[in-house]
């Protein structure tokens, strides 16, 4: 409470007291334990632990090309990857029992010693993720800056069991797909960066403008050749005079207007800011006929009506 008191330039601090998590680790849905939805889950587990092992330069060796046999388009020297391949056999079956549209309802499947064997080398793979990387699969999301937070590895997403009602294959094949297009921007090696055109279009500010706009703001004219400074409250007999005095003994202003410009320029090159959704009227798309304006026809007006003769019976 004391330090709520304290205030840093015009600022106050607004100290919190950091609780325990209630719930570290969090369940998701149970269709995560099907087997046809683990191997899924494994083959994106590996794009993204390549993905962050290449951003990060681990299991690398310079000058040298990894051996490793390409698996699943994954080719790395990190050992929680080797003989992956085992266990992701079976995806070509599930793929044609889909082709062939066999959507029934799945059979529960049996804790064979092949199931626990890849339950267990997926388990391997998210932990490596969550604590070497910061990175919790089943929440699809990364945990930024980590070791400045006040609970490391504080929260981790884990399967729960399978639902009483076997899944069908349909809700296994959403399931997968929904998840995987929401954990994309994990497998994504380089973000696209946002051009100057681009941000032009983003209302992206200059630098030289908005220190001309500060200059212009704080050069107010009190009466003939009489100018004031509001920032020191002196006066000055022109407005270039007015002008040297702010680029003499305000540099810190002018560098707080340089530091907002690059902050806000910074805020628009990031993909993964906070930002409103799209208007579904932007949308381009082929308009219904129900929604296009009604057109009338015009109105035909008799010629032989006269409105000179009805403004006389009116009188």
């Amino acid at each position: 409470w004391n330090l709520n008191s304290v205030r840093l330039r015009d600022s106050e601090l607004g100290a919190i007291v950091n609780r325990d998590l209630s719930k570290r680790i969090r369940s998701v849905n149970g269709i995560t334990n099907h087997r046809q939805v683990a191997r899924n889950d494994m083959k994106l587990c590996a794009s993204i632990i390549n993905n962050f092992d290449n951003r990060s330069g681990l299991w690398q060796i310079d000058g040298e090309q990894p051996n490793s046999e390409k698996t699943y388009g994954v080719v790395s020297r990190n050992p929680i990857l080797h003989n992956i391949t085992d266990f992701l056999i079976e995806e070509a079956s599930a793929e044609e029992e889909e082709l062939l549209g066999e959507n029934a309802a799945c059979e529960p499947e049996d804790n064979t010693e092949k199931d626990l064997q890849l339950f267990k080398a997926l388990d391997k793979m998210l932990l490596y993720l969550r604590i070497v990387h910061s990175v919790d699969f089943y929440n699809h999301s990364e945990y930024v800056n980590e070791d400045e937070m006040p609970n490391r590895c504080g929260i981790m997403h884990a399967r729960c069991a399978l639902p009483s009602n076997p899944p069908t294959q349909q809700e296994i094949t959403d399931y997968c797909h929904n998840f995987q297009t929401k954990a994309n921007s994990l497998t994504v090696s380089t973000l696209h960066e946002v051009s100057e055109k681009e941000l032009i279009q983003l209302g992206a500010k200059n630098e030289e403008e908005e220190i001309e706009k500060f200059v212009t703001s704080n050069t107010q004219e009190i009466s003939k050749d009489k100018w004031l400074c509001p920032l020191s409250g002196k006066k000055f007999k022109g407005p270039e005079f007015v002008r040297k005095h702010i680029f003499n003994k305000h540099i810190d202003k002018l560098d707080d207007v340089k530091k907002e410009v690059k902050y806000f320029n910074n805020y628009l090159r990031d993909l993964k800011r906070p930002q409103l959704p799209e208007h579904p009227g932007s949308k381009q798309g082929r308009k219904d006929v129900n929604d296009a304006p009604q057109s009338y026809p015009p109105a035909i007006v008799d010629k032989k009506f006269n409105f000179n003769e009805k403004k006389k019976k009116k009188r």
